[in-house]
């Protein structure tokens, strides 16, 4: 439980999962989100400027940039987890982390 008493859903944790079947197939986890979208894979630096709101630069991603004309770019974790929804910046070329989710 947090400090409001909400229960935290992990994954990870056999005891947090939700009893009941229907329920678990209702929720879509948030890296499966948007797929149309494309995403980026962001390096341990990445992620440190991307919480900060930075731009994250070509050195910060695992993996090649999206292309410039892409409107959204889904923001991901070594883990694959979303971290953040960013828009790629016409002259640099650099993500702009606009929703971030960590």
């Amino acid at each position: 439980l947090d400090g409001v008493g909400r229960r935290r859903l992990d994954p990870s944790d056999p005891g947090s999962r939700i009893a009941d079947p229907a329920l678990e197939n209702l929720l879509i986890p948030m890296e499966r989100l948007l797929p149309a979208f494309p995403s980026v894979t962001v390096t341990a630096e990445g992620l440190t400027r991307v919480s900060h709101g930075q731009h994250v630069r070509p050195a910060d991603v695992a993996g090649t940039m999206p292309p410039r004309s892409a409107e959204w770019v889904r923001l991901l974790d070594a883990g694959g987890a979303l971290v953040a929804l960013g828009t790629p910046q016409p002259v640099s070329g650099f993500l702009h982390p606009e929703v971030v989710l960590i």
